[in-house]
Order: structure tokens, then C-alpha cells, then sequence
């Protein structure tokens, strides 16, 4: 193509190439390699469901949490709203999380619209046990839990205790 002096077929290709790495590269990018691994495989299901996640996180790049912690925490979490907004309509899927450090507390906050049937139980061997391990998981922090549907919206709240380097 070069020799040809096809400069526009080069330029498709190099954007195409360019595409390809953009999408295969971490596209979250808070600082903390953990919190990163975790957001980045939520984001792309949320883009693939074409919903629209606002983060707004200030952490350091080493937490005294748990990889597993933070991983029930954020997972279970973001597994919830992620199903929650798949039944909405496209310009309603909504998700704001919110993960902030400050002096020796880990606050997180995750809000996210749910229609009428979201938090009824289903019938399933495994429903409600993600919920729970968030629980456990904030409990082994010495932290607080609230989880909260109201008008439309589904938030969970978590403060976790950093004190000790030592966390589950």
C-alpha cells in the first residue's frame, strides 16, 4: 500500500489498529491497580449494555484492603446495578459510584436506577448472597453497611476502617 502510495487504505488500517489496542487496554484508570482490574471489566459490560457509569474516585494507589475485599465489594455491587439497569430502557441505564479515601476511612457509595421487580427475591440457588458478602466484607473492616431502595433508585453505602494494615 505504501509503495502503491494508498495513503488513505494506511490511515484506515492505523486507525483500525489504534481502535484495537484502546479497547483491549484497562479503560479505567484511578490509580490503584486493584480498584482499575476490577473497574475496567465492569465498565466494558456496561458499555456492551450500553450504559453510562460516572465514577468519581479519589484513592490512593495502595489501599490496606484486601484485593478479595474490594473485589466482593465492587463486584457484587456493580453485578447488582448492572442487572438492575439491563431491564430499563437504554437512556435510563445509570450508574454512579463513588469511592473516596480520607485519613483512615474507605467511603463507598453506588447508586443506580432500578425498575418496580428489582430487589423482590428470585428464585435461584445463589440470589442474595452477593449482598451478603458485602455485609461480612464491611463488618470484617469495622465498617458500616446500608443498602436502600427508594423511588426508583437502588444505593448501597459502605465505610470501611483502615486503620489496620492488617484487613481481611
Amino acid at each position: 500500500m505504501a509503495d502503491r502510495g494508498d495513503s488513505e487504505e494506511l490511515r484506515r488500517i492505523a486507525r483500525t489498529a489504534a481502535d484495537a489496542f484502546d479497547e483491549s487496554k484497562n479503560i479505567s484508570v484511578v490509580g490503584n491497580p486493584v480498584v482499575d482490574a476490577i473497574l475496567s471489566h465492569y465498565l466494558l459490560i456496561a458499555k456492551e449494555n450500553r450504559m453510562k457509569v460516572t465514577l468519581d474516585v479519589a484513592i490512593p494507589e495502595v489501599l490496606p484492603v484486601s484485593p478479595l475485599s474490594l473485589s466482593i465489594l465492587i463486584g457484587n455491587t456493580m453485578d447488582n446495578a448492572i442487572e438492575a439497569c439491563r431491564s430499563l430502557p437504554p437512556e435510563q441505564r445509570r450508574i454512579h459510584l463513588q469511592l473516596r479515601k480520607q485519613y483512615r476511612t474507605l467511603f463507598y457509595r453506588l447508586d443506580n436506577p432500578c425498575g418496580e421487580g428489582a430487589g423482590t427475591p428470585w428464585r435461584g440457588l445463589h440470589h442474595g448472597y452477593g449482598l451478603k458478602n458485602v455485609r461480612r466484607v464491611v463488618e470484617e473492616c469495622d465498617g458500616d453497611f446500608h443498602a436502600e431502595k427508594k423511588d426508583g433508585h437502588f444505593t448501597v453505602q459502605a465505610r470501611l476502617n483502615c486503620q489496620s494494615q492488617e484487613m481481611p
